[in-house]
């Protein structure tokens, strides 16, 4: 019986050892389950706070091409203005106008996609109400400076001495007409002395508005064969003619006429 129970006890020592071990294996276990939980828990939070930072870079950039693409139309539109697209191509400005607002309060909404291509859109039209528009202003513009030239180049002319400066319309030409009486005396193509003054005004004149062109027309008066009238008035021009040319004038610039009433006129 003694050594039955040693035998026992023996055993129980040997189970209580093993359970002791399985124990601590047991504790190990649930201690490495525990940190699995974690690091899955962590990897997790990770992936989530992962995909918020992809999804707030994705707003960002969406934020952004937005307010570049309306900064683009905001352009075009100022572009448009500089040629009086409002005027000139109240349809396309206006459509271009209306379609930015939209882009502008979708921005503000935070609906960047719809923002974006509002944007585009309005930028295609402030591009289409530019070119309507431009061919009409150039033409304003054009018009205007022209019409500033003419009145600059009237009152030169008209500080000639002796000179009757004459504003004429042929269409849509207007042209100015300065007779100049005295340059020749009777019968005569040679300009006479004391007459080169007037012709070295008009050439600084000229020269002072290179892209006007010049028509050199000579008159006589009526009394006489008219060939003889023809050829005297076209000597006459000739002569002024070739004093403009002396004095630095174009030639190209320059065509000569005759006439046969008047006297001498530029």
């Amino acid at each position: 019986s003694k050594a039955r129970t040693d035998k026992a006890q023996q055993d129980l020592r040997v189970v209580e050892d093993d359970y002791s071990r399985v124990n601590k294996d047991l504790v190990a276990t649930q201690e490495q389950i525990t940190l699995l939980q974690k690091l899955k828990e962590t990897s997790s939070q990770a992936a989530m706070q992962q995909e918020k930072m992809k999804a707030e870079l994705a707003q960002r950039e969406a934020a952004g091409s937005a307010r570049d693409k309306i900064a683009a139309a905001e352009l075009a539109l100022k572009g448009a203005e500089q040629v009086n697209a409002q005027e000139f191509a109240k349809v396309e400005y206006q459509a271009a106008s209306d379609t930015l607002k939209r882009a502008q309060a979708q921005l503000e909404a935070k609906d960047f996609q719809m923002a974006s291509q509002n944007a585009d859109a309005a930028r295609d039209q402030a591009n289409r109400a530019t070119q309507t528009a431009k061919p009409t202003y150039d033409q304003t513009a054009s018009s205007t400076a022209s019409q500033a030239r003419n009145e600059a180049l009237a009152k030169d002319l008209a500080g000639i001495p002796g000179a009757q400066v004459r504003l004429e319309r042929r269409g849509d030409v207007q042209r100015a007409a300065v007779p100049l009486r005295g340059l020749f005396a009777r019968r005569s193509t040679v300009i006479q002395p004391g007459q080169e003054g007037v012709i070295d005004q008009i050439a600084s004149v000229m020269k002072k508005y290179p892209t006007y062109n010049v028509l050199v027309v000579g008159f006589t008066d009526n009394r006489g064969r008219r060939d003889e009238l023809l050829a005297r008035s076209q000597a006459q021009a000739t002569a002024v003619y070739s004093g403009l040319v002396g004095r630095g004038v174009e030639a190209k610039r320059m065509v000569v006429s005759g006439n046969e009433i008047g006297r001498a006129h530029v």
